[in-house]
């Protein structure tokens, strides 16, 4: 019987996830999420399944010529959850421009993979949600 995730597992998937982002590295994504997974933000929709969630990824980068995350913060809430804000920075295939934009996401993990992300571009939104998450989860 599994005892639920660790303290760390929510913030290393997160940090999982970003690392093989930068990489392009979309199997080892599809391997950071549950099967059943559900991905989800008002700006993106909802994606659900692992290999849905790797289309995803795919789809955010294949437009850049370079692109890369950087999380600014990580704070992991316990209880399976975690908070992160993310900086995302790169050049659109064909243009010397760079596009810039910062979100927040809230991840749940269970048995060691993520089971749910919800990504927010208001990031205080996302910080009271992700509290209230882990308070609800404890």
């Amino acid at each position: 019987m599994s005892q639920g995730p660790r303290a760390s597992d929510a913030a290393e998937a997160t940090r999982s996830v970003s690392e093989a982002f930068n990489r392009r590295d979309f199997t080892a994504i599809e391997g950071s999420y549950a099967e059943h997974a559900v991905v989800a933000g008002r700006e993106i929709g909802t994606f659900e399944g692992a290999a849905a969630i790797r289309g995803l990824y795919e789809d955010m980068a294949r437009p850049y010529g370079d692109v890369y995350g950087e999380i600014d913060e990580l704070i992991d809430l316990g209880n399976g959850v975690a908070f992160a804000i993310v900086a995302v920075a790169g050049h659109p295939i064909g243009s010397n421009s760079e596009v810039r934009f910062r979100y927040a996401s809230v991840v749940v993990v269970a048995d060691g993979t993520i089971a749910r992300q919800t990504n927010f571009m208001d990031i205080d939104e996302a910080r009271a949600a992700a509290e209230r998450l882990a308070d609800e989860r404890g």
